[in-house]
């Protein structure tokens, strides 16, 4: 009786373990192109994890063969985010990368009414600028992803910092326009409205001009990188929603 109960029991068990919520290791980077090591990949999902937890904020990147049967990268985008269940907290924030390999695009794709204070369109474009320009463009894949997700938190720290120094540094200038105030009560001399006094009687002569240049302008023109070895490049687009969920998405789109 009880080597039946113990059988039942064994069979119970093996029978419910396809049932349980299987948990996947890290959902922050996936790279499904194969284009990062093992170890790449880990690196890269334990700092986009502590970004997220961080920031409050979810930050993502996958790597995909293509965007299926969607017509736009940007719409292939918001699939992925709104059926993978991304973004952190209950509204969802967050900000993620993503790259089609068949036609080398990609689209930064942000979510969320928090997320979008953070990364806005200039914003987008400086992060794209760096990512692409520097990294995708060589196949530095390991290198790009690192420095989106370094970017992307920095513009986020950036941001928290603008604005508690525009909150502590009212009071401070209040206070320095109060202290001029104050002081200039007290001047009891009148200000000079010419040189007079220090020009001799027989008047000022002239005899010798000479030209003296303290500072100098300089003006650079930037190079605007040409495309080579089959690779994308030109302008990025922006836009405030792709289709699909839309709405709640912003993104700036290219190739490399």
């Amino acid at each position: 009786m009880r080597k039946k109960i113990l059988f039942l029991l064994s069979v119970l068990a093996f029978l419910l373990i396809p049932v349980l919520p299987v948990q996947a290791e890290s959902g922050y980077v996936v790279d499904e192109y194969n284009v990062l090591t093992s170890d790449e990949e880990s690196y890269l999902n334990s700092l986009a994890e502590s970004c997220s937890e961080k920031y409050k904020i979810g930050f993502y990147i996958r790597v995909m063969p293509d965007q299926g049967s969607y017509s736009t990268i940007e719409q292939y985008a918001e699939n992925l985010y709104t059926s993978q269940g991304l973004g952190y907290g209950s509204d969802k924030n967050g900000i993620m990368l993503v790259l089609c390999m068949e036609d080398r695009s990609f689209d930064i794709a942000v979510y969320g009414e928090k997320a979008q204070k953070y990364f806005t369109t200039s914003v987008r474009q400086d992060i794209a600028e760096r990512v692409v320009y520097d990294h995708l463009y060589y196949d530095n894949y390991s290198s790009g992803f690192d420095c989106f997700l370094e970017e992307s938190a920095s513009h986020v720290k950036s941001y928290f910092t603008t604005r508690w120094s525009f909150v502590l540094g009212l009071p401070v200038i209040g206070s320095i326009a109060t202290l001029f105030g104050l002081g200039s009560r007290n001047k009891t001399t009148a200000k000079a409205v010419s040189a007079n006094q220090y020009i001799e009687r027989s008047g000022l002569n002239l005899v010798t001009s000479q030209d003296v240049f303290l500072f100098r302008n300089v003006v650079r023109t930037p190079i605007v990188r040409q495309s080579s070895g089959g690779h994308g490049g030109g302008n990025f687009h922006h836009s405030g929603g792709g289709g699909g969920h839309g709405g709640g998405f912003s993104h700036t789109s290219g190739h490399f």
